[in-house]
């Protein structure tokens, strides 16, 4: 009986992947194909061990795993290909035949995660002694990435220097009206080393070369010591020399080095974060008895909101969530947690005005209800009357505010946006976005989706490498690019990348799919609930940071989630990895 119960649910789940979304509605998919015979008979091999399985906290949290990840397949599917979710109810059929859909996935994805949940619970019981971490091996490590880095500074020298790089140096050069939109503090740091080095020797573009170089070698330390800190969860050594080459030689990582983005070095920070984390969440005890690791805990904690607005989020939530993970040293967490939101309180509200830095502007702060409104506006134009549309677009310099709307990028609409008008009558703004969002609730929520679900829906693109252009076409005086020495291979690699010619290959766009590294984050947070729960905290990290993305301009940016990148492989190894670990936390 049981085998046929499998075998039922198995076929039904075949008989839903009959459908596929397309720009035109859902179309029936080849049912002719042979692949779907052992496809089959791998979901009925899967469900008949789930139905023999008597630990229900497994079923529970694969579960979990699969609803949450089929709901965000349909709806990512639905806005990437004809940007609106409002189709699945349009009638009955087609709401019958998304039901089977998602009901696929989710047996596709359940399976997947009740098979791995077994694995990886296996792997973790057959664990053997670790490896104490050195940090001899860590300068060695730092010095093979620097040398595996530097080719890429000196085929990009000085640097590669972006927008947002060229308004920070302005800021940095002059101290007249400092920004905070690209970080301020930021802007101030790389001032101390700018203005020296032009000082010395005469040239902005050194300034600006030893800015690059610096920064380069604070990402190659923080991932040499990740790889070092990882090995004592890897028996394998292949496995430990992926690990390494992730952080080494994977393109992004290189690239992104020596590309003055706030961004890089917020994620580092990140990272930071999460070592720090892995650490207390091994032996809080000895982490928090110790000087040196709670100061480097509190540095991280501060940094992140410094370097990006979003980052106050992710500092709130980790701090709140170390009162409740480490009991037994709630003091001297709560003691970090205070001081680091004290020190962004300083920051915010004596250095910024003494500085008379420019705060971030309404116009970029409100940019997915502008989205909403203008969404709302381009859909119903035609049932609103004249003095409705003038209501409803008084606070932007155009009439026709409709017509400039995008999915997916705010950057056309919110550049209308009269903060002036704003600033004058907030209230005013949330009146008439609450009034037209009471009208037409649907397109405010597909607006917002379709500005974020990039980030939760692996089979979606945007650009991923910026290759840098002359600094001189933003005003930035001695400031162009001269590789010392061009690399052939380098350049192909940035073409590979940047021309998108990697899409070509099967399952290599998945390591640049932001979707799919959300996907993995929640893997390892549902084994966390189902198996490993002193390791939440991490993956706690990584979803504020993600839920912070979410209010992004842009609903696919690759820097904008580069902390959870280069932080997976470090949450999948201490929450996948072998569990018998001996520490030396005196290291």
């Amino acid at each position: 009986m049981r085998i046929l119960l499998s075998l039922l649910i198995s076929f039904s789940a075949i008989y839903g992947f009959r459908y596929s979304i397309t720009e035109a509605g859902l179309i029936m998919q080849n049912t002719l194909s042979f692949i779907w015979l052992p496809v089959m008979l791998f979901f009925a091999f899967v469900i008949d061990k789930s139905l023999k399985e008597k630990n229900s906290r497994l079923k529970i949290f694969a579960a979990l795993f699969a609803v949450i990840t089929a709901a965000c397949y349909i709806a990512g599917a639905g806005m990437e290909r004809m940007k609106s979710i409002s189709w699945i109810w349009r009638d009955s059929g087609t709401a019958e035949k998304v039901i089977w859909l998602f009901f696929s996935h989710t047996i596709l994805y359940y399976c997947a995660a009740f098979f791995g949940f077994g694995y990886f619970e296996k792997e973790q019981q057959a664990a053997g002694s670790p490896d104490r971490f050195s940090m001899k091996r860590v300068w060695i490590t730092w010095a093979v990435m620097t040398l595996l880095s530097l080719p890429w500074y000196l085929h990009c020298y000085p640097g590669i220097v972006t927008q947002d790089t060229a308004d920070q140096i302005n800021d940095a050069i002059t101290l007249n009206g400092i920004r905070d939109h690209h970080s301020a503090f930021l802007t101030l740091m790389m001032r101390l080393v700018i203005v020296p080095v032009r000082q010395l020797t005469g040239s902005l573009q050194n300034g600006v070369a030893v800015t690059s170089f610096l920064q380069m070698l604070i990402v190659t330390f923080v991932f040499s010591f990740t790889c070092v800190w990882i090995r004592k969860y890897l028996h394998n050594r292949l496995l430990r020399l992926l690990v390494f080459l992730w952080y080494a030689v994977f393109p992004v990582n290189t690239i992104y080095s020596v590309t003055l983005w706030k961004d890089i070095l917020f994620s580092v920070c990140f990272l930071a974060l999460l070592l720090c984390l892995d650490a207390a969440a091994e032996n809080e005890r000895a982490f928090f008895h110790s000087r040196t690791k709670r100061i480097l805990l509190l540095i991280a904690l501060a940094l992140l909101p410094l370097m990006r607005h979003n980052g106050i989020l992710i500092s709130i939530v980790i701090g709140l969530s170390m009162l409740l993970r480490f009991k037994s040293c709630r003091t001297q967490a709560g003691l970090i947690f205070g001081c680091a939101l004290l020190i962004f309180g300083l920051w915010k509200l004596l250095l910024l005005p003494a500085l008379q830095v420019t705060e971030i502007t309404s116009g970029q702060a409100l940019s997915v209800l502008q989205q909403q409104m203008a969404r709302a506006m381009n859909v119903h134009h035609e049932e609103l009357s004249a003095e409705e549309m003038r209501d409803f677009t008084q606070y932007f310099d155009i009439e026709d505010l409709w017509t400039r709307y995008k999915p997916g990028i705010s950057d056309s609409v919110k550049r209308h946006f009269r903060d002036d008008l704003y600033q004058e009558d907030p209230a005013g703004f949330f009146a008439s976005w609450a009034k037209l969002g009471r009208r037409y609730p649907v397109d405010y929520i597909e607006a917002f989706l379709a500005n974020n679900y990039g980030y939760w829906f692996p089979e979606t693109h945007y650009w991923v490498v910026f290759s840098g252009v002359d600094a001189g076409e933003w005003d930035i005086e001695d400031v162009h690019q001269a590789p010392v020495h061009s690399f052939s291979l380098l350049k192909r690699i940035l073409a590979f990348i940047s021309n998108d010619q990697y899409l070509k290959v099967p399952l290599l766009p998945l390591l640049f799919s932001r979707g799919a590294c959300f996907w993995l984050w929640l893997f390892c947070g549902c084994y966390c609930l189902y198996r490993n729960k002193g390791k939440f905290i991490l993956f706690l990290a990584g979803l504020a940071l993600w839920t912070g993305i979410l209010i992004s301009p842009v609903y696919n940016e690759y820097r904008y989630v580069y902390g959870l990148f280069i932080g997976l492989p470090l949450l999948m190894c201490s929450v996948l990895g072998r569990q018998k670990t001996d520490i030396d936390l005196k290291n």
